[in-house]
């Protein structure tokens, strides 16, 4: 039977955040979009140490969506009889407006995958993937090759590294401009694991619950 994919873009820059800022409030007497919310969905979204602000709001937004894809994969994989899987794609850098000035758009589109060519490549590796052992192997597509180590280091920084110090960020903004400047050196087509924070899942469920609940008045 055919099975039914849910394809959404994420970014390894997931790796950029920790679960703290995603986890909603335990106390239970409090309302949606009150106390309960998590500090990335509050107005102004994590401070970041100021320095990082923008940074830890795309990389919290991008942790978790991956980490929903977790909680609709443990709540619909075989509803009904029906496979679903739901994934995640990282296209790497790619060149489109979104650098915002034309100096710096067209210096991304110099150094970035087309948006047109191998920037989609990730998108159709994950759309045209058909192992079916979906429970046993990652669910996070990429397109480029990167260096291990520093994914390694980023999978075992204590929360202390997020929450107290901007060593997590950083260390990802370093390797987010280190792949800038060289993925086009290393384009490597391939599943890999995501960030270990996408396997905590009581943040999995308390985030799919709250977001549920948030969204309420517009189901």
């Amino acid at each position: 039977q055919p099975k039914t994919k849910i394809i959404q873009i994420s970014s390894l820059f997931h790796f950029g955040a920790d679960v703290t800022e995603l986890r909603p409030s335990p106390h239970d007497d409090v309302p949606a979009f009150a106390a309960r919310n998590p500090i990335a969905s509050r107005p102004g979204g994590a401070h970041g140490f100021f320095v990082f602000r923008v940074n830890r709001s795309y990389a919290n937004s991008k942790l978790a969506q991956i980490l929903h894809a977790e909680a609709l994969n443990r709540r619909f994989a075989n509803k009904d009889g029906q496979p679903m899987e739901a994934v995640s794609i990282c296209p790497t850098w790619v060149g489109t407006r979104i650098a915002g000035s034309e100096p710096a758009i067209q210096a991304l589109k110099f150094m970035a995958y087309d948006s047109d060519d191998y920037g989609l490549a990730s998108i159709f590796e994950a759309m045209l993937d058909d192992d079916t052992n979906a429970s046993t192997v990652p669910k996070f597509y990429t397109n480029t090759q990167h260096p291990e180590w520093m994914i390694n280091i980023m999978n075992v920084l204590p929360e202390w590294a997020y929450s107290m110090l901007p060593v997590r960020d950083a260390i990802a903004q370093g390797f987010a401009l280190f792949l800038l400047v060289a993925q086009r050196l290393m384009p490597n087509l391939r599943r890999m694991a995501p960030s270990v924070r996408t396997g905590n899942v009581a943040v999995q469920e308390a985030l799919y619950e709250w977001s549920h609940e948030a969204v309420q008045k517009w189901l």
